[in-house]
């Protein structure tokens, strides 16, 4: 007896742990009956299929993937048996956007011992990315995946859903994968941008060019604002027609808030040198004037009658004095006011 409540524990240990490392899988895993009832999902077949709230046991796998006209029926997984029973094949879905995605399943059957069949466990993947390129697209995505190391890259489909998103793209946005995906690219910007319009324009724009960048404002996923440069590219099927969008983005809100401090530290110096009471002249290297003051232009004025000031060298300017003539400089060394 003491043996098998050791057994039962180590049996119940080891389920526990089973079930840690498929919840942590970022593969859709699902286990369902031969009629299509789901009885195990985790957490990420949860996220794909919007059921956060509340995991979809004991509804129906078959009508929850919604195939759309033209995937094929699900019959070959009746004609799985002990002696081959895995197989992997492609199947296209509608989200309830009416987003089109192609996802990969390898489904095994599971026989008791007597050889009957008693459920089905599936492992998907999504991909829809490599479902919308041609081979011309995937090349460029790849050296633009390498050329922009350290910003967020994602694909869009022809109605600007989001399709991919590699790990820049959640470092700068702060969304996961598995949550991002099959949402529509305008939920990254902020409502204001969206009442203009600005998601449609973009993907307009970049219909007609070989890329489209701008800046623009975007969201992040605890609501917080920030600014990006973005550049969106179309993509084309084996035929030429547009599949699809590749983004760029580059959070440039340090670029950019150093560039407002600059500009507010110049405004802080442009205005003390219009109120300082002392002569002021700014010079390159070279000693040729580049800026005055008031003050200093005051002396200038004075002393310079027969000379071109603004782009004059003030080694070779003379100091008047108050009667009108030259002050000594016989060491060629440069006034001083």
């Amino acid at each position: 007896m003491k043996d098998c409540h050791l057994l039962e524990g180590v049996l119940g240990s080891s389920e526990d742990r089973y079930r840690s490392v498929v919840e942590e899988q970022t593969e859709l895993i699902c286990r369902f009956l031969p009629d299509g009832t789901l009885t195990f999902v985790n957490k990420s077949f949860c996220c794909y299929f919007s059921q956060q709230s509340e995991p979809p046991i004991g509804q129906n796998f078959f009508q929850l993937i919604l195939p759309v006209p033209g995937a094929g029926d699900l019959q070959h997984l009746l004609s799985l048996h002990p002696e081959h029973p895995v197989v992997t094949c492609e199947r296209r879905m509608q989200c309830t956007s009416g987003a089109v995605r192609w996802l990969q399943w390898t489904d095994k059957a599971i026989f008791d011992r007597a050889d009957r069949l008693v459920e089905f466990q599936s492992v998907g993947r999504d991909i829809t990315a490599s479902k919308l390129l041609g081979q011309h697209d995937r090349d460029l995505l790849h050296l633009l995946g390498r050329a922009v190391k350290d910003s967020a890259l994602y694909l869009l489909d022809v109605r600007g859903s989001i399709v991919s998103w590699n790990s820049d793209a959640q470092n700068i946005y702060g969304f996961p994968e598995t949550e991002i995906v099959g949402q529509s690219f305008s939920c990254l910007f902020p409502s204001e941008s969206i009442e203009l319009g600005q998601p449609l324009d973009y993907l307009q724009q970049a219909q007609n060019q070989e890329f489209y960048e701008v800046e623009s404002k975007r969201i992040r996923a605890d609501g917080s604002e920030f600014w990006v440069n973005a550049a969106l590219a179309p993509l084309h099927d084996n035929t030429g027609k547009i599949c699809g969008f590749a983004e760029a983005v580059r959070d440039i809100t340090e670029r950019l808030d150093t560039a407002a401090a600059l500009t507010e530290i110049q405004a802080k110096y442009q205005t003390l040198l219009q109120i300082c009471p002392a002569g002021i002249i700014v010079t390159d290297a070279s000693n040729n004037i580049c800026e005055t003051n008031p003050a200093a232009e005051l002396i200038l004025e004075r002393s310079s009658i027969h000379q071109d000031l603004p782009n004059s060298n003030l080694v070779a300017w003379q100091m008047l004095s108050d009667n009108g003539t030259p002050m000594a400089n016989s060491e060629g060394r440069s006034p001083k006011l």
